[in-house]
């Protein structure tokens, strides 16, 4: 007979399995609560100090701002929030969303962190290459960038706990989205977690970074970062975030006091320069446009990009000092930005043919060692414009009312009134900080008789230790229609002829 005291064999297996689930419960509850254990524990994934607090963070506030500066891993560590949530809650508790500017920074960076994780932890369901989580025939998460204007694309989300949404480079996102975003966001347990590089003091992401109620706000610097605080982390996590040597050539390159020394090394909001030529928060919004462009389908591309002949602008260098730049642009959208060092006027002349052909031309600051270029290709029938910035202008600017002091000043400004919001900027600038640095740096004052002038080139040098090479061969490249009309009208006064006249769409020598 069967001692009733004494446990089975199938009691034993039932009590085991009862006591493997309330650990695991257990476990969970614990991860819930901690983020961090999740990522530590279930990835075996190291987190620095601030990607800690980022997770701490998300697990005790609806709203969590995080504005940082270059190469601190919050991309990554935004992924893992994805992962946690699916991970620790049954399919339909929680929904995720994630946004960003544009489809290729949905797509090529947060989504691609999360497909890794997804893979290699074998984690509940898969995800798709449209950017998708699923569970079974259940949609637990997806990336998205809806247009601009369609706060539809956004709307219709719900699951029994709430929404999470997390907004990658929220600088670049609209109100439109954020305010989509917050009608999603309704329930006490939803998230809101907007990171990015803080870009735009007129983004909504400054404001809730700033003066919006509510917000948990934590900032990153690149000397909070284990490279200069001494933090010990994996030999691969520390390669992976920004080192001493970037910070300190972004020192050189873009001077201390810089706007986007600031926003990309210090991580913090720059200040408007009133006498700033061009606004920083102008050049972003430009590279926006040109990462909006690129998201085109080739179709579209062709339907709605660039017509008209291809100009390069050719900043031409010293040997040994500046860089020579090759900036190519087609209409409103350029495409290409090239430099050297240490390149004599052959070789440059050289490279200038190389990318001529057709219809294009090239404009040539022709002061000093570029006059040898602008020769030899003269010299060889190639269409060229040389640029002499210290020309006189009776160019005027778009109001009418201020003139300028030379045609660099007057190239500069054009190039201003492209880039501004007011006037229906369409130009698409490539997302390139070094650009971005040179077209905000120069400054502008009003000399007698109430003309413009732009801080020159040897003034620049001087403040900063370098030159704006890359922005001056943009703003000369966007001026040749007006240099060509302007010049054949007597409003421009030369030493030399331009080589070449505008003559209804064709050319003659």
């Amino acid at each position: 007979m069967t001692d009733p005291k004494k446990p089975t064999g199938k009691d034993l297996a039932a009590f085991q399995a009862a006591f493997k689930t309330l650990n695991q419960d257990n476990q969970r509850d614990r991860w819930r609560r901690d983020p961090t254990a999740w990522v530590s524990e279930r990835l075996g994934e190291h987190v620095w100090s601030k990607q800690a607090e980022i997770l701490k963070s998300v697990a005790e506030n609806k709203l969590t701002a995080v504005q940082s500066s270059h190469g601190v891993g919050k991309s990554y560590i935004v992924s893992r929030l994805v992962g946690y949530f699916i991970d620790n809650y049954p399919a339909g508790d929680f929904f995720i969303v994630t946004t960003a500017p544009t489809w290729a920074q949905v797509r090529a960076i947060i989504w691609r962190y999360i497909a890794q994780m997804a893979n290699k932890h074998d984690l509940p369901g898969y995800v798709t290459q449209n950017a998708e989580w699923k569970i079974g025939n259940e949609l637990v998460a997806f990336g998205r960038k809806p247009a601009d204007q369609n706060q539809q694309g956004l709307q219709g989300l719900h699951a029994s706990r709430g929404v999470v949404a997390i907004l990658d480079e929220a600088s670049g996102i609209p109100d439109q989205i954020w305010n989509a975003i917050d009608s999603l966001t309704t329930t006490p347990e939803s998230r809101i977690v907007a990171v990015g590089n803080p870009d735009a003091v007129s983004s909504r992401f400054f404001r809730v970074c700033t003066t919006e109620p509510g917000w948990n706000r934590i900032k990153i610097c690149s000397f909070d970062t284990p490279a200069f605080t001494g933090e010990v982390v994996p030999e691969e996590m520390f390669r992976g975030l920004v080192q001493r040597e970037w910070v300190e050539d972004k020192a050189i390159r873009w001077g201390t006091s810089s706007a986007l020394y600031k926003i990309k090394v210090m991580g913090e909001f720059a200040e408007l320069d009133e006498f700033a030529v061009i606004p920083l928060g102008w050049v972003r919004l430009a590279q926006q446009r040109w990462l909006d462009y690129q998201d085109l389908s080739l179709e579209e591309q062709q339907m709605r990009g660039p017509k008209g002949r291809v100009v390069l602008g050719v900043d031409v260098g010293h040997v040994g000092e500046d860089k020579t730049v090759i900036l190519t642009r087609h209409g409103h959208v350029v495409t290409q930005i090239e430099s050297w060092s240490k390149k004599d006027t052959v070789a440059v002349a050289q490279f200038v043919r190389d990318r001529l052909g057709g219809q294009s031309i090239a404009v040539v600051d022709s002061i000093g060692v570029g006059a040898g270029v602008v020769d030899q290709l003269r010299n060889t029938r190639h269409k060229v414009v040389p640029f002499i910035s210290s020309a006189t202008t009776r160019r005027r600017d778009a109001t009418g009312t201020q003139g300028f002091a030379n045609l660099r000043a007057a190239a500069w400004w054009h190039l201003r009134e492209l880039l501004d919001p007011a006037m229906d900027a369409r130009l698409c600038l490539p997302p390139d900080d070094d650009l971005a640095a040179d077209l905000s740096t120069p400054r502008y004052e009003l000399v007698h008789g109430g003309r413009i002038k732009i801080e020159s080139k040897d003034d620049i040098r001087k403040r900063l230790g370098r030159s704006t090479d890359q922005a001056d061969a943009l703003a000369m490249a966007y001026f040749v229609e007006q240099y060509e009309r302007e010049y054949a009208d007597g409003r421009i006064s030369l030493k030399r002829p331009i080589p070449y006249a505008h003559t209804g769409g064709s050319w003659t020598r």
